[in-house]
């Protein structure tokens, strides 16, 4: 079967292509309503990579589902026992929830006491707990200064920091414990100043920007091809068809990525604007060529539309299998979220050419043909014009654009060896965001830990090779 009858076929049951297409839509549109969000940057982190498994395993965090949450308090006016007594009656709210395990705190931190001749283990507070009383109290702020353990740690910045580290199980939903969490602390935030962290909070953050930036992007978009189209054909089908168009493109991919288990990432969450954007491109010629060549007097409505869908298949298929073969090389990287990326931005363009070939011209079948004065705007309107004489000029002047790529590319060789590569993920967030704030004060002041783990090995396998007393002075 020819181009030229398949395409009459399809036009013939334009009716039927329209409602196929219609439940399909609605179909993977109920399906996009499910699609999830993942909000764990760590994701980026190429997951099958052997070296970085090895570590897990070693370690034996390979399944690890621990988090941290990170709570401080910070002036120079917080040893008393009020302010003391309010941040333990906070630590015990925050323990109090299902997701939080154990807490190690200025209080609890159990550091080594020298008595005679033992090394006793005690908390840095008396009880564990904050200081009840002044004796309690003075013994606790001698401890904090003095202690080196808990520097850096639960005590930062010569004591001017208090820390409380949150230990606890994975989080179902980060939003419900981050509102738990910060309604514990209230009370507190108004007595002192008070910063947290952690990775629920960034999970918590992360799904309000993805969002956010969601909602965006898709206005931002559909605004452009409102303005463009507008501007190009002056015709409400001309408006609203082609914005149908790539939105039903961009409802197919989340469907299909719902349906294969994508979740909406810090990468994947343009990917519905990249789709609008990019699809828009083949219905502008599918456009073009409706209103250009228009309906000659006594032809067929299905001859014509015909003639015009044929006349930019072949362009619409080209640049559609060009960018997809792009997109698609993102297969062969190493990160996982970059392949899903990949894979899903092709479907979308994939979708947004088979809508615009054969969905618009169904469309268009069961439409009146444009009035001459339509098609008059769009042959011979001003932005043709311009487009043309951009064109004669670009044709004319090859010396100038050939010497202008050469000089781009010239640029970009002499730039490429500057680029940063940039993997601090603060910097991913509004700098003025609380959480980022809150954490750059967290790291600054209270260094944390850094677990080291070294293992020995006997040499050649030797029996009782640590027992010799030499070998164990040596070690």
């Amino acid at each position: 079967m020819s181009i030229n009858k398949f395409i009459r076929l399809i036009l013939k049951h334009s009716k039927l292509i329209i409602a196929t297409t219609i439940a399909i839509t609605v179909f993977l549109g109920w399906k996009a309503l499910g699609i999830g969000i993942n909000t764990d940057v760590n994701t980026l982190m190429p997951s099958e990579n052997e070296r970085i498994n090895k570590i897990k395993t070693d370690l034996g965090v390979d399944k690890e589902v621990l988090n941290y949450m990170y709570l401080s308090i910070y002036g120079s006016d917080i040893y008393n026992l009020e302010t003391l007594g309010l941040y333990q009656d906070t630590i015990d709210k925050v323990l109090a929830l299902p997701e939080i395990e154990t807490v190690i705190s200025p209080f609890n931190f159990i550091f080594f006491q020298s008595d005679a001749k033992r090394i006793i283990p005690t908390t840095i507070s008396p009880t564990g707990r904050a200081p009840l009383t002044e004796e309690e109290l003075e013994i606790f702020s001698k401890r904090v200064k003095d202690n080196t353990l808990s520097k850096n740690f639960v005590v930062g910045d010569n004591g001017r920091i208090l820390t409380a580290v949150f230990i606890g199980t994975a989080v179902n939903s980060a939003d419900n414990f981050i509102a738990a969490f910060n309604a514990a602390i209230g009370p507190l935030k108004k007595a002192t100043n008070v910063h947290y962290s952690g990775e629920v909070a960034f999970q918590e953050r992360v799904a309000f920007y993805l969002l956010k930036d969601f909602s965006n992007l898709l206005k931002l978009a559909v605004f452009a091809m409102l303005a463009i189209f507008g501007l190009s054909f002056r015709s409400l089908r001309a408006i609203i068809l082609p914005i149908l168009v790539v939105v039903m493109g961009a409802v197919w991919t989340l469907g299909v990525m719902a349906i294969i288990g994508f979740k909406i990432t810090v990468l994947t969450v343009v990917i519905p604007s990249m789709v609008l954007a990019i699809g828009s491109s083949y219905t502008i010629h599918i456009l073009n060529e409706y209103f250009r060549i228009g309906r000659e007097a006594g032809m067929d409505k299905i001859t014509w539309l015909t003639d015009a869908v044929e006349h930019v298949l072949k362009t619409v298929i080209v640049a559609a299998l060009t960018t997809v073969i792009s997109f698609m090389s993102l297969l062969t990287t190493t990160l996982q979220p970059l392949r899903e990326f990949g894979l899903a931005i092709s479907l979308g363009i994939f979708f947004c050419a088979v809508l615009a070939l054969f969905f618009l011209p169904a469309v268009f079948c069961i439409l009146k043909a444009p009035s001459l004065h339509h098609k008059k705007r769009v042959s011979e309107g001003r932005l043709t014009r311009t487009v043309s004489h951009l064109g004669l000029w670009a044709h004319h002047s090859s010396g100038i654009v050939l010497g202008f790529f050469i000089l781009l590319m010239a640029l970009f060789l002499f730039c490429y060896p500057y680029i940063q590569h940039q993997s601090d993920y603060f910097s991913y967030f509004p700098a003025n965001d609380s959480l980022i704030t809150s954490s750059r004060f967290i790291n600054e002041h209270s260094g944390g830990s850094q677990t080291l783990n070294l293992t020995l090995k006997a040499a050649n396998g030797q029996k009782n090779f640590f027992l010799d007393p030499e070998i164990l002075k040596k070690i």
